[in-house]
Order: C-alpha cells, then structure tokens, then sequence
C-alpha cells in the first residue's frame, strides 16, 4: 500500500491482507455501516437507506482516517408489511451484529463505528450496544 492510495481509500474490499493489518495496527476505526432494504412507498428505491449509508461511509474510507467495511446489514428488524422489505428478527439481527465486530476484532480493529441508516434499526442498535457493554467485549463500539 503506498503512501497515496492509503489516503485515497480505505474501503475493506478494495484492500489485500497487508493493507488491513496495517489499517488495524494504525488503529484506525472500522465503519460499520447499517441500512436496509425497506420500501419507501412507490417513488423511491427499495435500497435508498442502505445506498446512502455506504455513500457516507465510503466517504469516510476516502479521508484515509476510517476504514469502512462495505459488508454493509441491508436488512430491518420486524417491518413486514410492506411488499418489497427485506426483514430480519431482532435476535438474527444481534446474533449478526455481535459476529461482525468480533470477526472485525479477531482481524485486529480496536474500534468499531456502527453507522446507521435506517431509523427503524434503532432499538436493536441500542439494545445491542448496552448487550456488548455488559459482555465487556476487547473493542470500543460507537453508534
């Protein structure tokens, strides 16, 4: 990784073994990024929550200070009546979660920013930051 391609971008897909190791020994923080498929109604994109996530944290990944995971959740919690939604229950969604940043953490990051776009993900956001608080997990969560 030289010096200017470090800065132009830390998405985690566009990085090799070496570059994460050295992302992770910076100890630069892990983006996270949370969205949804959810229908809006007919005028919008079933993606638009998940797109414009990425979006910002791929934007992050550009200021070479962040490390952005694209491994983006695109799914909701219990929001089933809409044609089009893709839901999950909260226990997948926690179970998932409390996988990731541990996997993000076994890869060698301290600190992991769940971004979220998605207003409906919130309670099991905030459900899931008092759960790893109270499991004392070897990383810093921020939401």
């Amino acid at each position: 990784m030289t010096e200017s391609s470090s800065m132009k971008s830390m998405l985690y897909e566009h990085l090799t073994s070496l570059n994460i190791k050295a992302a992770a020994d910076k100890g630069l923080v892990a983006i996270l990024p949370i969205g949804s498929i959810e229908i809006h109604g007919s005028h919008m994109l079933a993606g638009t929550d998940s797109i414009t996530v990425h979006r910002i944290a791929a934007l992050a990944a550009e200021s070479g200070i962040h490390c952005s995971l694209s491994t983006l959740l695109r799914y909701v919690s219990g929001n089933k009546h809409f044609l089009g939604t893709i839901s999950l229950t909260a226990k997948t969604m926690l179970s998932l979660l409390e996988e990731m940043c541990d996997e993000i953490t076994r890869n060698g990051f301290k600190k992991i920013l769940i971004l979220n776009g998605h207003g409906g993900n919130i309670p099991v956001l905030r459900l899931f930051l008092r759960e790893m608080l109270n499991k004392r997990k070897d990383y810093v969560l921020y939401g």
